[in-house]
């Protein structure tokens, strides 16, 4: 009877779930509602963005080197993550739309859609959904 309670107690403590949260590691803007704001870290910088059309990707985007103080407010079209020009294969791009993904850039068109105006970002290191999590939650996901 002993080593069935020892046994039973054992298992017990396998099996129980892990009530830390794991970071999240993509984010699909296309689940995010109009007015939605969130951050993303970067190696080099902080974006901060808010969500004009979830359809298109359409944002409004502001860059921190710091996080504390943020530049103008500019139109952003999130195309997705990227690991940029894919050696060997003709110069080509691929991205996955719509989305951010740590570990992979971020492929942005600022202002309009325009090729010229493409910029791919240093890797995502951590992103937060606001109001729901907030500077500390990326910095602790990006560890």
């Amino acid at each position: 009877m002993l080593m069935r309670c020892l046994v039973a107690g054992v298992c017990a403590l396998c099996f129980v779930p892990d009530t830390k949260a794991a970071a999240p590691e993509s984010l699909t803007i296309q689940n995010l509602t109009r007015g939605q704001q969130f951050e993303v870290q970067t190696d080099k910088r902080y974006f901060q963005f808010t969500v004009i059309d979830p359809t298109t990707g359409e944002l409004t985007g502001r860059i921190s080197e710091d996080g504390q103080e943020f530049g103008e407010t500019a139109t952003v079209y999130l195309l997705g993550a990227t690991l940029g020009t894919q050696p060997g294969d003709g110069g080509i791009t691929l991205v996955q739309m719509n989305e951010i993904k740590v570990g992979m850039s971020m492929e942005l068109g600022v202002f309009d859609l325009a090729h010229k105006n493409r910029w791919i970002t240093p890797r995502v290191r951590g992103f937060a959904v606001l109001p729901n999590f907030n500077r500390v939650s990326i910095l602790s996901a990006s560890d």
